[in-house]
């Protein structure tokens, strides 16, 4: 079978039964994984499941250990990329960088603890941010590995959240009060471009504030959609205008490609913030002197698509997690742009994002939404 990481092949369901047997023939080792409130499995040498703790049945909603033996911890836990390939959870191209799959081998390797972050996308869209813990455990000469996880997700989306409005807000209070104090000393046209550029300045401000609102209300599926009139070159306009006056970008260029007039009903905040989000983070990843163009690739009868290309191919590694939330390239505290993007494109705009990357296209994005959204309210 193929494999683009982890063996595999798998156990027989004689031999599974006799390793749930003799795991169940010890009272003490049942009752200590029952009693913590981890997501506790046993796994034997192919990195299946053979034992799993009741909190970990109830997460997955089984009745009994037998409904989940010979799963591996992806297609338990139901992994969108557990059944990519025909040896499932552990061999599919995405499974490269699963923090699970390197912690468990690890432990089957070295016969020590391993313990990585894990972030999963279950079918149906929800994302897990979970610990995973790994510790070698022998009985009766039989040789296995526990596998604890650790639900982070709430510690990690705060942290995440918090880092970045902070970062955010103090680079643009910053800029506007270094534009404030260059005042005094400016002449009259100067002070006219200052003032111009501090007042885009607040409004940028404003706008970070009223973003980190939103998406505190989007967590906890408290956002109430606006659905209204919006005139799509005017955004895409104030945009461009927006970055072009960004003192972050200044050595780097953006162009807006040409557009018609034309208006669709959508949430204007929500659109406003995926379409920032995409920008900057294409500016971002490019050096000085180099340009991100943008603007709409097609409309059609029922939906429009814009697009954000900018030079550049993203590593496979990355292209693999680029959705998932909590990931980034730039550090700890900076994962939620492209994860955010595609929940308020899919969730809330109920429209679809993707990419391409590569030497003959570059780095391009799509987001494409409907013309017209009929839902008012999603709670």
């Amino acid at each position: 079978m193929e494999t683009y990481f982890a063996t595999p092949e798998r156990d027989s369901k004689e031999n599974l039964l006799k390793d749930l047997n003799l795991l169940n023939s010890s009272n003490e080792l049942k009752l200590f994984l029952d009693s913590v409130s981890e997501l506790v499995i046993v796994l034997n040498k192919y990195r299946q499941i053979v034992y799993a703790n009741k909190v970990f049945l109830n997460f997955v909603e089984a009745d009994r250990v037998e409904d989940v033996i010979g799963f591996r911890p992806g297609e338990g836990i139901n992994c969108i990329h557990a059944d990519e390939l025909e040896g499932g959870c552990g061999t599919s191209e995405s499974c490269v960088e699963c923090g699970a799959v390197k912690a468990i081998i690890k432990t089957l390797k070295t016969n020590k603890q391993g313990g990585e972050e894990v972030r999963i996308v279950q079918h149906g869209g929800e994302a897990l941010d979970l610990m995973i813990k790994t510790t070698p455990f022998v009985l009766n000469d039989s040789e296995y590995v526990i596998a604890a996880f650790s639900d982070i997700s709430s510690i990690k989306r705060r942290r995440i959240l918090e880092k970045i409005f902070f970062h955010d807000v103090l680079n643009t209070a910053g800029a506007l009060s270094n534009f404030m104090e260059l005042l005094d000393d400016s002449t009259p046209e100067e002070k006219e471009e200052l003032l111009k550029l501090s007042k885009l300045l607040s409004s940028e401000l404003v706008e970070e504030i009223e973003s980190q609102k939103n998406l505190m209300a989007i967590e906890t599926g408290e956002y109430e959609l606006e659905i209204e009139d919006v005139n799509v070159k005017q955004l895409l306009e104030v945009l461009e205008y927006t970055f072009k006056n960004n003192t972050h970008f200044l050595n780097k260029k953006i162009k807006l490609d040409p557009c018609d007039e034309l208006v669709i009903k959508t949430d204007r905040t929500l659109l406003r913030r995926v379409l920032y989000n995409l920008l900057k983070n294409a500016l971002e990843a490019i050096s000085p002197g180099e340009e991100v163009s943008f603007g709409i690739l097609n409309s059609q009868a029922e939906s429009l698509t814009f697009f954000v290309q900018n030079p550049g191919v993203i590593p496979k590694n990355i292209r693999l997690q680029i959705f998932q939330r909590s990931f980034s390239t730039k550090g700890i505290g900076r994962g939620l742009g492209t994860y955010n993007v595609k929940l308020l494109t899919e969730k809330f705009l109920k429209g679809k994002v993707h990419f391409e990357s590569s030497p003959e296209t570059q780095t391009i994005f799509y987001l494409k939404i409907p013309l017209e959204m009929k839902q008012k309210v999603l709670a």
